[in-house]
């Protein structure tokens, strides 16, 4: 059995979650190079955390991972009904990001928790993203895609998006 997007007894009070494998860098296509990422905030017995967030890029044979304290515990996270920012920062590398789509290129989704408590999954396959990797003694890496899978998870429902089921 499995259980996606459960955080113990219910779904993530909020959460975005990105993946690609389709980037732009310097005007062309990069095979090889791909993205994930998702940053999620959880109730802990009364109180709900700050979104915690961990990523991973992989580009030219070198992964880049953002999982640990420093990465997970970043401050610098801002998750919208269609977008949703980021600054993530491991060892000598900080990649930031801005994924990002037209509220009409959304579906709405509705997970119901154990407790009735519903979460609305909004999610975008054709989003956009602009990342940048910035590494101590190495120049930036700037990667763009209009090809980004993108899900924000809600349970604010006053969104707009059509809730298909």
């Amino acid at each position: 059995g499995m259980q996606g997007h459960n955080w113990g007894k219910s779904h993530a009070e909020g959460y975005a979650w990105g993946h690609c494998n389709d980037f732009v860098v310097d005007g062309e296509r990069t095979p090889g190079t791909w993205f994930e990422g998702l940053s999620g905030r959880v109730k802990v017995g009364p109180l709900t955390t700050p979104y915690l967030s961990v990523a991973a890029l992989h580009h030219a044979g070198e992964t880049y991972r953002f999982d640990h304290r420093r990465a997970m515990f970043s401050k610098h996270i801002s998750v919208g009904i269609d977008r949703w920012t980021f600054s993530l920062s491991q060892d000598d590398a900080t990649l930031t990001g801005e994924l990002f789509a037209d509220r009409f290129r959304f579906a709405g989704l509705r997970y119901e928790d154990p407790s009735g408590a519903i979460l609305h999954c909004l999610n975008a396959k054709l989003a956009n993203a602009r990342l940048t990797l910035a590494r101590s003694g190495k120049p930036g890496l700037h990667l763009e895609t209009d090809r980004m899978a993108l899900e924000i998870g809600t349970r604010d429902h006053s969104h707009g998006v059509p809730v298909l089921c």
